[in-house]
């Protein structure tokens, strides 16, 4: 019966071997569900520690500019509180209905004033960053026409930790 397999190019393992491969498979199997169980550990330590961030950073008045018609771009603004022991790094912005959302910075140098696009933000433990019109503030791209004042965005900060804080932006007169 070998001399028929090896002529049709089938090579015959030693059982052996295949006792060796069918122990090492069972074993490998057995290790899983552990390894499983320790990332799954990780992911609620870091689903935890994502959730205690979120609860030391708190927002206040945040709001928009609504703007003339025919305008699809706005400002938003808003304090951001730390109350936490370590920096807090705001990494991005998103918000339903825009396509998108950026945080920016006023500067004024030498009689010029500047705006530039920030990639991130740093609010300090136990400190508070203002982002109010001539400072930092939020970009807000495709605004739906038709708002009215008390209109509401609901928008997410996006944290380097990977936690998102959420927000609700008012509609204010662009004059009040």
């Amino acid at each position: 019966m070998l001399n028929y397999f090896e002529r049709c190019g089938i090579r015959v393992m030693p059982l052996n071997f295949l006792f060796l491969l069918a122990t090492l498979t069972a074993l490998t199997s057995a290790c899983s569900p552990a390894i499983e169980s320790d990332s799954k550990t990780s992911r609620v330590a870091e689903f935890k520690e994502a959730k205690k961030a979120v609860a030391e950073i708190k927002v206040s008045e945040p709001y928009f500019r609504l703007m003339p018609p025919g305008q699809a771009v706005s400002a938003g603004f808003m304090v951001v509180h730390n109350t936490s022991s370590k920096p807090v790094t705001i990494i991005g912005v998103t918000a339903d209905g825009l396509q998108r959302v950026e945080m920016h910075e006023h500067t004024h140098s030498d009689g010029v004033m500047r705006m530039r696009k920030l990639d991130n933000v740093t609010v300090e433990s136990g400190s508070s960053l203002a982002f109010e019109p001539g400072g930092y503030h939020l970009m807000l791209f495709g605004v739906p026409e038709g708002m009215q004042p008390n209109d509401e965005i609901r928008a997410r900060l996006l944290l380097s930790s990977g936690a998102q804080v959420e927000i609700t932006l008012i509609a204010h007169a662009l004059v009040r």
